[in-house]
């Protein structure tokens, strides 16, 4: 029966190990490629680890493709992906915590329609919207400029947010919040003082989630900016793999400036996975 158990164990600990290895190889595949010389990487049978690590790579990276009004462009990517991560995040985060506020504490007629209706667009895939919501943007003359990527956040935060917070919002007691109305609190106060704080740790998933979704997306870039100067990192990078650096000879530059590129999103995942695995369990327990 012992070796039986031993045997399940090991089975179940070198599938894993196995599956974990497919997941990280790119990953490591890319960190080892951006420090490796273009000989090296243009090396067949391909070569695993370089020679010699060559930090060097990283600089060349910054400096392509050029430069705006003196500025390196990698670094224009950089500042137009934190403008529109940071009016996503902090927008969308607000916005979601209201919306899910309203759905689930206040009462008022056509609540569940509503809420319905807004779980509806979930089923609305993006790229059925793409075209409309250019046409839009497009009217009032935003495109090639990053306000359509990060404003509309500040009109719901998303389907799928809204319906997480609403489910950990449910938990709360109503007696409080009756209690803290009854002592004279506005539904604004209760807000602020009650709900946020209780749900701190969700709101860190929520940034979590619109940080990555935000810092990643290329979709939005590609279609609503035109101009270099607009672009995010997300696009700058993709450019650059299908630009003059994209061949084998520039990988390893490539490799650098995508090694760079998930660096930030990589800490905050770090600091941030505790409240990420334990929230969601929880809202789905609860929900």
């Amino acid at each position: 029966m012992k070796k039986r158990t031993k045997i399940k164990k090991i089975v179940i600990f070198s599938v894993l190990a196995v599956l974990s290895f497919i997941f990280i190889y790119p990953v490591l595949n890319m960190i080892l490629k951006s420090l490796m010389t273009t000989q090296e990487v243009r090396m067949l049978p391909p070569r695993f680890l370089p020679e010699k690590p060559q930090w060097i790579n990283y600089v060349v990276a910054l400096s392509y493709p050029g430069y705006y009004k003196g500025i390196p462009y990698i670094l224009v990517y950089l500042k137009n992906t934190l403008i529109v991560v940071f009016g996503v995040t902090i927008g969308g985060t607000f916005s979601a915590l209201m919306c899910a506020f309203g759905f689930s504490k206040i009462k008022f007629p056509g609540r569940d329609i509503i809420f319905f209706g807004v779980l509806a667009t979930m089923m609305l895939p993006y790229a059925v919207m793409m075209i409309p919501l250019y046409a839009i943007f497009h009217k009032i003359g935003w495109t090639n400029s990053l306000y359509p990527l990060w404003v509309p956040a500040w009109f719901g935060g998303g389907a799928v947010s809204i319906f997480f917070l609403r489910q950990f919002m449910k938990t709360f007691p109503d007696e409080i919040i009756e209690s803290a109305k009854i002592d004279g609190a506005s539904y604004w106060t209760i807000f602020l003082k009650i709900i946020i704080p209780y749900t701190k740790p969700m709101i860190i998933v929520l940034i979590m989630n619109y940080f990555f979704s935000s810092w990643n997306d290329l979709m939005g870039p590609l279609i609503y900016t035109d101009t270099q100067d607009k672009w995010t990192l997300a696009l700058g990078v993709t450019n650059m793999g299908q630009g003059a650096l994209g061949t084998i000879q520039g990988l390893n530059y490539v490799m650098a400036a995508c090694t760079m590129m998930t660096l930030i999103p990589f800490l905050i995942f770090l600091f941030g996975q505790k409240y990420f695995i334990e929230n969601i369990t929880f809202t789905g327990i609860k929900g």
